[in-house]
């Protein structure tokens, strides 16, 4: 299989205007979403994402260093998985692989249940 696609945003803002692009055909397999994220918060752009009927669907993993037990409370309320960013260089390459590699290569999940 070809290895997935990454689409990179810098900020809360760059996520929201890159969500407003997104069309059925550009729709992502999975969000990597960090909560602490500048110009926007991270949550926000979930609220967001959730918002959407094109992007509700879609699997979100916040991936994130908080420890505040509101933002796990957050994410599942808006169907997010929560996996909290390890502090190790080589754990944290390790972890965005595993996360990575299970939603692109076993889980094979539709892009959109609403369709």
């Amino acid at each position: 299989p070809n290895p997935p696609t990454v689409d990179l945003v810098h900020n809360g803002k760059e996520a929201l205007v890159y969500l407003d692009t997104l069309t059925v055909e550009r729709l992502p397999q999975l969000i990597l979403l960090d909560l602490d994220l500048p110009l926007v918060h991270g949550l926000e752009v979930l609220r967001r994402i959730r918002r959407r009927y094109l992007t509700r669907g879609v699997p979100v993993t916040v991936f994130t260093g908080s420890i505040r037990p509101d933002d796990l409370a957050v994410a599942e309320r808006y169907n997010a998985s929560f996996v909290r960013k390890p502090t190790l260089s080589d754990d944290y390459t390790k972890t965005l692989r595993d996360i990575l590699h299970y939603w692109t290569v076993l889980n094979c999940t539709l892009k959109s249940p609403h369709y």
